[in-house]
């Protein structure tokens, strides 16, 4: 007996996207000249909620657009973030292994979908992918950085470590048990609770990307503090601060 409907977990994690979103972008506005790779995290979010919606949308659009494009949004939307992390931390790798990998993934997808239709091989496809790419943005934000940076990258890398620990139960699942539903909406409520896993990771993405910045900031703040403290007293000469104010 499914106690949970899925569709209505896909209706309610779409919502939850949408404010993610509107949340990640005002972050852009506000830092965009401050700090590179937000742009793609912007992409990351728009991807994944727009994924999600067109997901919750199968059997009324076509499955081109619900299963294929709607996959394949989700996927690169982890690859655009895993990138623009690593902009954010100045560490440039090269992606052809990810292009190609997300290639094979469109291919595979295409296949599994009109040639040799499968639920169970599509959510292996997809949770082996995102998982790639979240151990790789969990190696970023712990081992790749310096340490000083680890300092405000920690909570990213553990929301990376959490999220790739969802994508592999949910990948040996489909590995261990029987899947006699072919469709995403009757598969089940084991999957229902890995969207809602899903969902959970979503939020706290959402808030240690935005502590990551206002950690990044106060520390950059801090430092000019210092700098120009130690400017100041270290001058041999006389300084005065004056404001055009008050005089």
């Amino acid at each position: 007996m499914n106690f949970l409907d899925i569709k209505t977990v896909l209706f309610v994690h779409a919502v939850i996207d949408i404010v993610c979103t509107l949340m990640i972008l005002l972050l852009w506005r506000q830092n965009r000249r401050r700090f590179p790779g937000l742009l793609l995290l912007v992409y990351t979010f728009v991807f994944m909620t727009v994924s999600l919606t067109l997901i919750g949308l199968r059997g009324i659009i076509p499955d081109l657009i619900s299963i294929i494009f709607a996959n394949f949004l989700l996927v690169t939307g982890v690859f655009l973030c895993y990138a623009g992390l690593e902009r954010f931390v100045a560490q440039k790798s090269s992606h052809t292994f990810d292009y190609l990998l997300l290639m094979v993934y469109a291919v595979a997808q295409v296949y599994f979908t009109y040639v040799l239709p499968d639920l169970a091989t599509r959510i292996f496809l997809s949770s082996s992918t995102m998982l790639i790419f979240s151990i790789q943005g969990l190696w970023l934000m712990l081992r790749r950085v310096p340490p000083y940076v680890r300092r405000y990258t920690l909570e990213v890398g553990l929301s990376f470590g959490a999220y790739a620990l969802v994508n592999a139960i949910r990948a040996l699942e489909v590995i261990a048990g029987p899947h006699p539903a072919n469709h995403l909406l009757r598969s089940g409520n084991f999957q229902a609770i890995m969207l809602i896993a899903y969902q959970m990771m979503f939020v706290v993405f959402t808030y240690t990307i935005i502590l990551m910045i206002n950690k990044r900031l106060n520390l950059e703040i801090q430092s000019q503090e210092s700098k120009f403290s130690k400017i100041f007293q270290s001058s041999p000469s006389c300084i005065i601060i004056t404001g055009v104010s008050d005089g």
